[in-house]
């Protein structure tokens, strides 16, 4: 698949992705909220806020796809982040609606994931700034 299709399929998740957390967040707030406990509830937010923040990655990495043709490499980290979302807000998600403990346990997994892959991404960015800069001469 060429960088351009790539950037496009992540610019296209993302906004997919930010779609469903805001009708998530509606539902949450005009029907959840009166059947929720607060614990859930705050879960239940707390997954569609990181999901949308997210999902932006997602469109910052396929901005970068189309503009960089190096930015290729960032494809992992784009399939990081959405293995993360799945645990992190899948969890927060399927917690608030159970109050199933067991499922809270993937929450944390999906956070280290998140922390794990915006370092992986900055390490990406940097090794990516450095093949620019051989390319063009500059030291910048």
């Amino acid at each position: 698949m060429n960088t351009n299709k790539v950037g496009i399929n992540n610019i296209t998740l993302g906004c997919i992705y930010i779609s469903i957390a805001i009708a998530l967040s509606s539902v949450g707030a005009h029907a959840l909220d009166r059947i929720l406990p607060l614990r859930e509830l705050d879960a239940f937010k707390t997954a569609t806020h990181y999901q949308i923040l997210h999902a932006f990655a997602l469109i910052i990495i396929g901005i970068l796809q189309l503009q960089i043709k190096q930015a290729k490499s960032l494809s992992n980290v784009a399939i990081m982040f959405q293995i993360a979302m799945l645990f992190f807000c899948g969890g927060c998600y399927l917690f608030a609606l159970t109050s199933s403990t067991t499922i809270a346990y993937a929450v944390p997994i999906g956070g280290f994931l998140f922390i794990f892959t915006w370092i992986f991404m900055a390490v990406k960015c940097f090794k990516l700034k450095n093949a620019i800069g051989d390319q063009t001469g500059s030291e910048n």
